[in-house]
């Protein structure tokens, strides 16, 4: 009895290895998208549009995230919610996210980039030079 109690944990143990790798793909695109949408709102680089479109796909990763967790207890819960997670970002909105920060980039070829401040940096007053230097 006691090897077969330890051939499910191990059992246990490689599934929820896989969920938490396969779970990890959309965190890291949640995670991408805040980034990228609170670098936006910083510099404005790119329209206020697409900052919300970049959040949507943010809220739609968590929420694939979830379904893939849901997903080791629920199958059927776990493949509707992140099927739809998966059709709404993978073939809509991501490709949109694609191609509009593309052509927004592809017209703003020439034009000279100030680097983003630093929280706390002061970026408005010239340094003060000492005359004797």
């Amino acid at each position: 009895m006691l090897q077969l109690e330890s051939l499910e944990i191990a059992y246990m143990l490689s599934e929820s290895r896989g969920l938490w790798l396969f779970a990890m793909e959309w965190w890291f695109i949640g995670t991408g998208m805040i980034t990228a949408a609170y670098l936006n709102n910083r510099c404005k680089l790119m329209s206020a549009g697409w900052t919300v479109v970049s959040l949507l796909i943010a809220v739609l990763s968590v929420i694939g995230f979830a379904g893939e967790i849901v997903r080791f207890r629920s199958w059927m819960v776990g493949v509707e919610i992140e099927g739809a997670a998966i059709v709404l970002v993978g073939l809509i909105l991501m490709p949109l996210w694609l191609v509009w920060a593309a052509t927004h980039l592809k017209n703003l070829n020439g034009v000279e980039f100030v680097s983003i401040p630093a929280p706390g940096e002061d970026v408005g007053a010239e340094p003060v030079r000492d005359p004797e230097i």
